[in-house]
């Protein structure tokens, strides 16, 4: 497992009146990106148990808007 970045921030959206600004509140979003390294062998229930582990424990998590997993590319082992 490699973490390649971690809480990132970012505005969730853009205020295009300055006047408007100090009436809406300010939200931030992170981004976590986590890589694992899977042998093609293994994929297959690699991506059951981690979709399920994801299903089982994130759906509670207050403010958690999605959580992907993302198949690797081709020729590549990295989810």
């Amino acid at each position: 497992m490699r973490i390649i970045a971690t809480a990132v921030r970012a505005s969730a959206g853009r205020d295009s009146h300055r006047h408007h600004a100090n009436n809406r509140k300010k939200t931030e979003m992170i981004t976590a990106v986590t890589e694992f390294a899977v042998a093609a062998p293994a994929q297959g229930a690699f991506e059951d148990n981690f979709t399920a582990s994801m299903r089982a424990t994130l759906t509670d998590v207050p403010g958690l808007r999605n959580a992907r997993l993302l198949r690797p590319r081709k020729g590549t082992h990295g989810y």
